[in-house]
């Protein structure tokens, strides 16, 4: 306790935290060190009366035992929930199985710590849930993890599944639903958290320079190579290497990847030296690998090597109770960043966003709100305030919806979901969408200016 321990990092008042064990003596250690983090506290022994202070009084977060007498963590869990939403809760398990944390998280848990933990565990659990949003970064959107639909849910709890081990793990998913968000999740529950996460987005480096950005460079190794340059994966040294977009590389790359991750060492470019690396990698693609290895463009080794895991994430059609909620924190991000006071969205413009079908998933949800808080004149955003892709009306056709509406214009939606799928599963690319479509090309442009489409928002 001699050693300088920073307070929780939070905007506004101290902290209020609850917390709720049936040990006298873990309930005063616990309130001793949140004490040290500068947090306001109070403890108690039952699952009863907790809830019965939660009911008289607000906290922003309750810890809970996960297995106590009467009242067990779930329980709790799932009252705080009911008469708190806005109540984060984390639960604390002695026994540390994988097993009644997903329970737990399945019952609206935020995290869970393992005893015994480690005081800058503690601050750093508690910062995580109590921060405005799950993280993200520019590239990717960072209110994927919001949400309590059971897609979320079954997401977040394979989340902790494969943060609890330490092989490599590959992410499946769409164009924008936020593979980034799940990689960042997976390294902020594993044991390597407070070590560096380092996200590459192969994709949008050019074939040429990968290499030397990945494995770093040695001072004359090429022209322009002035001095020593540590590469990604040496930056990435006993933390998480996020490989984005790892269907983009080429061969020669996938064979050199290969080789650092069977030998734990790299190269770097121009140089002689190896140099022991330990890292955990975390890839993600929205191509099907499976089939790239049968083309011929993606080794069938490294394929292996890279999908001992798995997650696949659910695009936003899948989970639509989400939306609200995604609405409302989205609007409280862009409003602190445009100083501009909009309070919400009307009741029209989230029917049009509930019926939407989100080829772009939540990446394009972000924008939309974004885009539509930047054109209101008014506090509330209107339906007339949102792209012309979504307030034209369009709804997803599976869903039922279309059969209230006249032919013609279940046809017209038909059709122009048809063609956004097409362009989305060719890439953006008009040719292939039209070969898959199996129409000349110039009728398909024709079909895509009627329906004020745009094929680059559906590019890779």
């Amino acid at each position: 306790m001699h050693q300088k321990i920073k307070p929780v990092q939070k905007s506004g008042d101290r902290p209020r935290i609850l917390v709720i064990d049936d040990e006298p003596e873990m309930c005063r250690c616990l309130e001793k060190c949140l004490g040290i983090l500068e947090c306001t506290s109070e403890s108690c022994t039952s699952g009863a009366e907790g809830l019965a202070r939660l009911e008289r009084r607000s906290f922003d977060l309750v810890f809970t035992d996960l297995r106590m007498p009467g009242m067990g963590g779930v329980e709790v869990v799932k009252a705080v929930k009911r008469i708190a939403a806005g109540t984060a809760a984390i639960v604390l398990t002695g026994y540390g199985t994988i097993g009644s944390a997903v329970e737990a998280m399945h019952a609206g848990a935020s995290d869970y710590l393992t005893k015994p933990f480690k005081l800058e565990e503690l601050r750093v659990a508690i910062e995580k849930v109590l921060a405005p949003s799950h993280g993200g970064s520019d590239d990717a959107p960072s209110g994927d993890l919001i949400g309590h639909s059971p897609a979320i849910r079954t997401l977040r709890a394979q989340i902790d599944q494969v943060a609890a081990v330490a092989s490599t793990a590959l992410i499946f998913g769409e164009t924008g639903v936020g593979k980034e968000v799940v990689a960042k999740a997976i390294h902020a529950r594993s044991d390597r958290r407070m070590r560096p996460f380092v996200a590459v987005n192969c994709g949008a480096i050019q074939e040429n320079l990968l290499e030397s950005e990945l494995f770093g460079y040695e001072r004359g190794a090429f022209t322009g190579a002035v001095e020593t340059h540590r590469g990604r994966i040496e930056a990435a040294n006993h933390g998480t290497l996020f490989l984005d977009e790892i269907a983009e590389t080429s061969l020669s790359f996938q064979t050199a990847l290969l080789r650092v991750l069977q030998d734990k060492e790299v190269t770097r470019v121009g140089g002689n030296d190896q140099i022991k690396i330990d890292f955990r990698l975390i890839a993600a693609t929205n191509k099907d690998l499976q089939q790239h290895v049968k083309d011929g463009k993606f080794r069938e080794d490294l394929y292996y090597r890279l999908n001992v895991v798995s997650i696949t994430v659910p695009p936003l059609r899948e989970h639509r109770d989400d939306i609200p909620v995604l609405v409302e924190h989205f609007i409280r991000k862009h409003r602190a960043k445009m100083n501009k006071e909009v309070a919400g969205i009307s009741p029209e413009a989230m029917m049009l966003l509930t019926n939407y079908s989100w080829p772009g998933n939540i990446r394009q949800l972000e924008n939309a709100i974004e885009k539509g808080m930047v054109l209101t004149s008014n506090t509330i955003v209107q339906a007339e305030d949102m792209p012309a892709e979504i307030a034209g009306g369009t709804c997803d056709f599976a869903s039922g919806d279309c059969l209230k509406a006249p032919m013609k214009k279940a046809k017209d939606i038909f059709e122009k979901t048809y063609i956004e799928g097409i362009l989305r599963e060719a890439g953006g690319n008009v040719s292939e969408a039209a070969r898959q479509a199996r129409v000349a090309r110039p009728y398909l442009h024709e079909r895509i200016r009627r329906h004020e489409i745009n094929p680059e928002q559906y590019r890779l």
